[in-house]
């Protein structure tokens, strides 16, 4: 073993919410709302990382029914206003119903009072760009992109580290406390990008680059990252390892500073599906 380089491992435990749509895994989360534990260790992962924050989270999130229509801030509103970060987020989507869509963005160009009157008036939807989607799609949702998840849906979420959501319309819905949610019209007026637009693809300047990997049986990937701070590997289905570490379903694994050593992925039995995000 003499010159062998050691790589060091964070495997964590997700956290688990489950709401009246349905659940969220938080598989990547040092926030103060989940933080994820580190197995065979007694500390959480913002403990790990402290005084540094975490710049992103990483959720698996399965709808069986809508989630509300929906904005998040971008990052100067979000530090001005709640004192946090905003929340730009990006979706792979794992599975889904035949009939499955997304809300995302405007479906014209509209002005505030548009939008105002439209939620007054209880005609919001109508104004929203539908999307049908299918398994293996990607979108990119920059902060102020008005949207909302279809049921029947299953999906990988990349988000920067921030759990500020306005909700615009939550379709009359009470909560488990038997009242209705809480809506944000004024912050969500705010913050809405009212502009038209049909391009949610991924772009290159990306504030992080998340990929899905698709392992058969036998298959070696070596990855070598050598411009970001920090990896997520999360194992989405089948079986793999890590070099020699076995991968469980939706435990993340963080490698952090390895910037010069090579980490292989290997898939021994089944086909397999991997999420790494580079950050």
């Amino acid at each position: 073993m003499n010159g062998a380089i050691i790589i060091k491992f964070y495997e964590l435990n997700p956290v688990m919410k489950n709401y009246i749509w349905g659940y969220e895994i938080w598989a990547l989360a040092a926030h103060k709302d989940g933080d994820c534990e580190i197995i065979n260790n007694n500390i959480t992962l913002s403990q790990l990382l402290k005084p540094q924050a975490l710049p992103v989270m990483i959720k698996i999130i399965k709808s069986n029914l809508p989630l509300s229509i929906q904005v998040h801030p971008d990052d100067d509103y979000a530090l001005r206003v709640e004192n946090d970060s905003g929340k730009t987020e990006m979706w792979h989507i794992l599975d889904c119903e035949p009939d499955a869509f997304l809300y995302l963005g405007f479906n014209n160009n509209y002005t505030r009072d548009d939008i105002a009157n439209a939620i007054k008036n209880n005609d919001l939807i109508n104004k929203l760009n539908k999307i049908k989607v299918h398994k293996g799609d990607a979108f990119y949702i920059p902060a102020g992109t008005v949207h909302s998840i279809g049921g029947g849906i299953l999906l990988a979420e990349t988000q920067q580290n921030s759990n500020i959501t306005y909700r615009v319309y939550d379709y009359n819905r009470l909560g488990t406390d038997g009242k209705p949610r809480e809506l944000h019209i004024s912050k969500s007026l705010d913050v809405m990008n009212l502009n038209f637009n049909n391009n949610y693809k991924i772009p290159d300047n990306a504030k992080f680059k998340s990929q899905i990997l698709k392992l058969n049986s036998g298959d070696k990937l070596e990855l070598n990252n050598k411009d970001f701070e920090f990896v997520s590997i999360i194992l989405l289905s089948g079986e793999a390892k890590l070099n020699l570490n076995t991968l469980t379903q939706y435990h993340a694994v963080l490698i952090i500073n390895n910037k010069n050593n090579n980490l292989t992925l290997s898939a021994d039995n089944v086909k397999s599906e991997i999420l790494v995000t580079y950050f």
